[in-house]
């Protein structure tokens, strides 16, 4: 029932929800890459990185 898909990912960072996988944040900001907001998809890695999303290094190399 939400339009935006981004703004189901933001509630589901608001709530925790899926946020110690790494692929929660690759769609996050497979969308956002996909709407030109590079910026903010760059910080949305930066911060599954630092909560140490799993498996990391699959977010890291990604974020690469």
């Amino acid at each position: 029932m939400c339009n935006d898909p981004l703004e189901i990912y933001k509630f589901m960072y608001d709530q925790n929800i899926g946020c110690e996988l790494s692929v929660f944040f690759e769609g996050w900001t497979c969308l956002l890459e996909q709407i030109g907001n590079y910026k903010k998809a760059d910080t949305v890695y930066q911060i599954g990185i630092k909560k140490n999303a799993q498996p990391l290094a699959q977010l890291k190399s990604r974020h690469e």
